[in-house]
């Protein structure tokens, strides 16, 4: 099973949000990186990539829209900073798998 997901590259979803969206946009940002992450986790561990599954399945957890963690706007800035960072050097190094 391939990472399809990668094609288009969701870190920029995650980055668009330090503009003044509405507030609705935070919270399908959410629901959208919550299936990413956890297809990611799935498919990673089924191709037994333990570690990036472990860290996608975290993933999953730490954007989920149910139960909310109560971060200032400054820590999650940089906590999308950081995954979209990490985001992107996945794909640049999945594609030099294939």
């Amino acid at each position: 099973m391939s990472n399809e997901v990668f094609e288009d590259n969701p870190s920029g979803i995650i980055v668009i949000v330090f503009t003044r969206y509405a507030l609705w946009f935070l919270h399908i940002k959410r629901y959208m990186a919550t299936v990413v992450f956890g297809y990611m986790a799935y498919s990673y561990y089924q191709n037994n990539k333990k570690e990036l599954a472990v860290a996608s399945g975290a993933l999953a957890i730490l954007f989920q829209p149910f139960v909310k963690l109560a971060l200032g706007r400054g820590v999650w800035n940089f906590v999308d900073i950081v995954v979209a960072i990490g985001l992107i050097i996945t794909v640049l190094l999945t594609n030099q798998e294939k």
